[in-house]
């Protein structure tokens, strides 16, 4: 097992290591070579990947694939990894005891040479133009700790040595090794090239051998020093999870400080440098911001800083930022230190990257390299980019924006100057027992119809609306706290965003509760506790099975349930879902109550609106964000005046300030505080809440024994950077978590806003029993985070909760946690009630195959149960994964995808859609329709033709020779059927004929007439009405045979047709009237 001081060792250099272990002293001045390679093409790599929102990483996952051969080559020849500089890295060789520096020289220039060849190769092999330039320098260098605020110190190497081997870098043009006139005198003529501005590109070199890489034993007795030296997002990290967690994508402001004359080449210079770091630390500190590098080359001495990156994250960060830099910027004036400081703001990915034993935190992105081009054209001034002014105002002062051309970047930015701030600012949050506070009116009259309901067996129906976090779930839940002193039966549930497109989910959890069953009670027992209910009804004992898509009961089909799909199943699940709750309701008043219907999909809203009209007595309560009030049921809700409306408007500041209190677990708060909650809040509770959360934990106030104090001036309290939104606020708690908690509320927010804990315990990084998570939830539960749901299950307090932990995700970890919570509903659930949830999580996981294969299962099992809407959802997803990954289906699927479109439309009336997803699936057929009037009465007058060929001599009808050109005809038959019906609703005289007659001559060369279904019938109809009643015969004769096509499973299988029953019943009602009228 890997101890800390081993896993701490990877972020140093072995120099360093080396010293702390006390195996050398070396330290101080010294001889050493160094090394600088950079990667050349990498800016104008970043800058393409930044269009995606998994640039950053990608960025990471290439250079950390690039880095690893360059590190393994370094090492090999005996070098050191001092340090990592975004596409750079930074190395060093000393001499061994007793030699000149020349052997070292020698050495660092091979390895140049042979990390130039890898780099290369490496580039053709991901179709990337890369290349690496390196320089190399020699003599007298410096090594030194500097810093040492909170006792944080950062290893410097600097020096003649590295100012060299900058000027070497810049002379080397990509895929070159330029080496130092001292460097290249110290190598002798062993090293070979040609001369170039006074230094040498090295072409090529002789060594004796390579050293290889020597290894420094890590004892556990310096763990302290180590960690004085990682950085201390590092530290947190490699506590839960290992490194592969260190990694984010956050929103940070980076800070670059550049000192241009200071180099480290003499004492005078170290001293500057170790000043200039203690105040650039000290300041940093201050602010809550990270200093996390600093670097010497010939540029001088950067600063690497950034704000935002955990544990010292904030929302405004951008203020912090450009606080701390004017900060810094009065104070470097005043000790007459030249430099120039860039700061910019934007989304970076923060982690470690590197190679197998030397590895580095820092940041990646647009914005990094942003902030290192506007310190490049700031003068002893503060420079900033768009973002970093836009977030600032107006607590920073600005001077007006300037239009300059940035190295690096296609066109000119916008870029300001920052002048003055008069502000300070520094913390975060937690909770407490709810209870609902400025909602009286509202609670009484819900209660008020909660006692109609029990006492008077009035029915009520209640929408109860607004923006997200405003208090309707905090009023649900107090209705439901009220009904408990009710002979009444209370049944809650809800839609979710990511299963808005699975038929009846919101009601499941409703009809659970409304039932008494519990996540314990398996599958059989829920059927025969569901079958009691319907022993007054035996006409619907055989429809049981429809309850398997709301009520998750494994009732096998029958031939009744098995003849019924689309619209008559829908319409069927309802009635039965209907008859269960009348049966409830006659014992005891129903409430039932649906949250956030504006996610509920059509069937759950088809329910609804046959719930409202025949369940009494009923209490029918509905929560909805504004958006979802247009939805046509809701619609037709509200118009009913028997329906109430409650609009949950903003608090007025009293509430605001009691709620507060509340949440705080005091009687009152300071009046300074309670001005600052009104004023920021804006009358919203939620944000009200995390205010008051925020200002208790930032040092506003204290809250010790139910009394809460203040602990801050007014002018202080005014100069805190308060939260603007809550999505800021909320990631900003989420830092001020333990590193074992964050992991926890991560992995938590990839499995749902509602999550099972053996879930979020199975697929957890970090191994642990259930107890063990059950406490970690609970202390989660105590902050306010999430909500107890079952025994077995939580949920986010909020959405917004669940949607900042996972924001902060890096994509290799959210795909990886998609991956495994898949596998694991795979193994653990019904799979025909997820395929939707299993879509989802694999297509999360960069898995569109397997996202395809659950999509397709759940656009035909939507379409079975008439949920034609997600059907549609359903079938485009697919299509719009296929496409967007090299269309891997193939034509069979793409047919069956847009036949069940076209359906799904002419189901809901949209007759023009459905014709042209039809035409579609005949492309991918091999098919297409004919077009023109001549060309279409030519076709029919063939059609008859082979027709009649088919019915004198049927023996010339040769069936095809393969099962799967078989499959291809019968389908094309099947679509063929369903455009000469789309004909009869169209008017469309000569396609009718046109169409059938291609579907039965297709079906019965495919060798499975039955599959052209319901073009039988229609032909019937079309020979009937000329009187012609043996052939109408025949053709109903077939139509009916298409009924039984649903038994025959092998031609099923081979075919992939479906039955003329799943059509409807409707249709063999129409067989048979059309028998009745054309055949007597």
């Amino acid at each position: 097992m890997v101890t800390e001081s081993e896993a701490l060792a990877d972020f140093v250099p072995d120099i360093l290591l080396a010293r702390l272990a006390g195996a050398s002293p070396v330290s101080g001045a010294v001889p050493l070579v160094a090394w600088f390679g950079d990667l050349s093409g990498f800016t104008a790599l970043t800058e393409e990947l930044a269009t995606s929102r998994a640039g950053p990483e990608q960025v990471t996952d290439l250079l950390n694939s690039c880095f690893a051969e360059v590190i393994d080559s370094i090492r090999r020849h005996g070098g050191d990894i001092l340090g990592f500089a975004g596409d750079s890295i930074l190395a060093g060789w000393t001499a061994a005891e007793g030699e000149e520096l020349g052997g070292a020289v020698r050495l660092a220039a091979h390895c140049g040479l042979e990390a130039v060849g890898t780099v290369r190769r490496f580039g053709e092999s991901q179709g990337r133009d890369l290349s690496l330039r390196v320089g190399v320098g020699a003599g007298t260098g410096y090594l030194m700790d500097v810093g040492g605020d909170r006792n944080e110190w950062h290893f410097v190497a600097g020096g003649v040595p590295f100012v060299q081997m900058g000027e070497a870098q810049e002379i080397a043009k990509p895929g070159e090794v330029v080496v130092s006139s001292d460097a290249w005198d110290a190598a002798g003529p062993r090293l070979r090239g040609t001369s170039r501005g006074g230094s040498l590109r090295v072409s090529g070199v002789d060594v004796d051998h390579l050293p290889g890489h020597r290894a420094v034993s890590v004892p556990d007795r310096i763990v302290i020093d180590l960690r004085n030296h990682v950085a201390e997002t590092v530290r947190l990290r490699l506590e839960v999870g290992g490194g592969s967690w260190l990694a984010e994508l956050r929103s940070i402001s980076a800070v670059m400080v550049n000192l241009p004359k200071l180099f480290c080449v003499d004492q005078n210079d170290r001293a500057q440098v170790e000043r200039a770091a203690h105040i650039v630390q000290t300041v940093i500190h201050q602010y809550e911001g990270t200093l996390n590098k600093v670097l010497v080359d010939e540029k001088g001495t950067t600063f690497v800083c950034a704000f935002g990156l955990p544990p010292r994250a904030h929302v405004g960060d951008a203020v912090r930022a450009l606080e701390a830099s004017l900060g810094l910027n009065r104070q470097l004036v005043e000790a007459r230190i030249e430099h120039g400081i860039g700061v910019a703001t934007g989304r970076a990915f923060c982690g470690a990257y590197g190679g197998v034993g030397r590895r580095d935190y820092t940041m990646i992105g647009p914005v990094v390299n942003m902030a290192a081009r506007l310190m490049k054209v700031s003068h002893n001034e503060v420079i900033c980019d768009q973002n970093s002014a836009a977030a600032s105002r107006p607590a920073i002062m600005l001077g007006e924006p300037r239009r300059v051309d940035l190295h690096g970047f296609a066109h000119p930015v916008d870029v300001y100057r920052a002048l003055w701030t008069d502000h300070a600012g520094a913390a975060q949050p937690s909770s407490i027992k709810r209870r609902v506070i400025g909602r009286e009116r509202e609670l009484r009259q819900l209660t008020a119809w909660l006692g109609a309901l029990a006492h008077g067996r009035t029915s009520s129906v209640v929408v109860i609306d607004g923006e997200p976090g405003i208090g309707k779930s905090a009023l649900v839940h107090e209705l439901v706290d009220d009904a408990a002193a009710f002979r009444v039966r209370v049944g809650t549930g809800g839609a979710s965003e990511l299963e808005s497109a699975s038929p009846y989910h919101a009601w499941r959890d409703l009809l659970d509760g409304l039932l008494g069953f519990g996540p314990e009670l398996d599958a059989d027992a829920r059927a025969v506790a569901i079958a009691g209910r319907f022993e007054s009804r035996p006409d619907l004992t055989e429809w049981l099975p429809l309850l398997n898509a709301v009520l998750g009961t494994r009732l096998a089909e029958n031939a009744t349930t098995r003849a019924m799909s689309g619209t008559s199943r829908r319409s069927s699940t309802i009635e039965m879902v209907v008859h269960l709750l009348q049966n409830l309701a006659a014992d005891q008043p129903i409430v039932a109550i649906l949250e956030d219907v504006q996610w509920a999909d059509s069937s759950s809203w088809a329910l609804l609106g046959a719930v409202k009209r025949e369940v009494q007595p009923l209490l029918l309560v509905l929560t909805s964000r504004p958006e979802g009030l247009a939805e046509e049921t809701m619609t037709d809700l509200l118009a009913d005046t028997a329906t109430a409306e409650m609009t949950l408007e903003p608090l007025d500041e009293n509430h605001v300030v009691a709620l507060a209190a509340d949440r705080l677990g005091v009687d009152d708060i300071p009046p300074e505080i309670a001005r600052v909650i009104a004023r920021k809040s804006e009358g919203h509770p939620l944000y009200a809440e995390e205010l008051a959360f925020a200002l208790r934990d930032r040092g506003a106030l204290s809250v010790r024994d139910g009394r809460a104090r203040l602990l801050m001036n007014e002018s202080a309290l005014a100069g805190l950077d308060l939260p603007n939104t809550l999505q800021d606020i909320v990631t900003s708690r989420l830092d001020q978590l333990s590193s074992r908690q964050q992991l926890t509320v991560k992995v938590a927010s990839v499995v749902g806003r509602n999550f099972d804990d053996e879930i979020v315990r199975t697929v957890h990084p970090v191994s642990m029993t259930i107890d063990e998570l059950e406490a970690e939830l609970d202390e989660l539960e105590t902050m306010g985070l999430v909500d107890r749901g079952t025994e077995t299950t939580h949920e986010f307090k909020h959405v917004i909760i669940q949607e900042a932990a996972y924001e902060l995700l890096a994509y290799e970890q959210r795909r990886n946690l998609h991956k495994a919570v898949a596998e694991y509903l795979e193994g653990h659930e019904p799979l025909n009630e997820r395929y939707a949830l299993l879509a989802h999580h694999w297509e999360r996981a960069d898995d569109p195959a397997r996202a395809v294969s659950y999509l397709e299962r759940a656009g035909g099992t939507a379409f079975s149960k008439g949920s034609n809407k997600e059907a549609i959802s359903f079938h485009r997803k697919s299509l719009s994964l296929d496409a967007a990954n090299g269309r891997f289906v193939t034509d069979r699927q793409r047919a069956d995808w847009y036949t069940q479109l076209g359906q799904a439309h002419e189901a809901l009336g949209d007759l023009t859609e459905a014709d042209t997803q039809l035409r579609a699936a005949l492309h991918y057929l091999g098919f297409e329709p004919l077009n023109g009037t001549v060309r279409r009465v030519a076709g029919v007058l063939w059609g008859l033709l082979v027709q009649i060929v088919h019915i004198l001599i049927p023996i010339v009808v040769r069936n095809p020779k393969t099962d799967e050109e078989a499959a291809r005809l019968a389908r094309a038959a099947r679509v063929f059927a369903l455009l000469g019906e789309l004909s009869y609703f169209t008017v469309d005289l000569i396609g009718f004929p046109l169409y059938n007659l291609r579907a039965i001559n297709l079906g019965e060369k495919s060798g499975h007439p039955v599959a052209a279904g319901v073009a039988y019938s229609s032909l019937g109809y079309l020979v009937g009405t000329l009187r012609l009643k043996r052939l109408a015969r025949r053709y109903f004769r077939m139509a009916r045979a298409a009924e039984r096509f649903e038994a025959e499973r092998e031609v099923t299988e081979r075919v992939g047709s479906r039955s003329l029953a799943d059509l409807g019943p409707g249709h063999l009602i129409a067989v048979a009237l059309s028998e009745s009228t054309y055949l007597l």
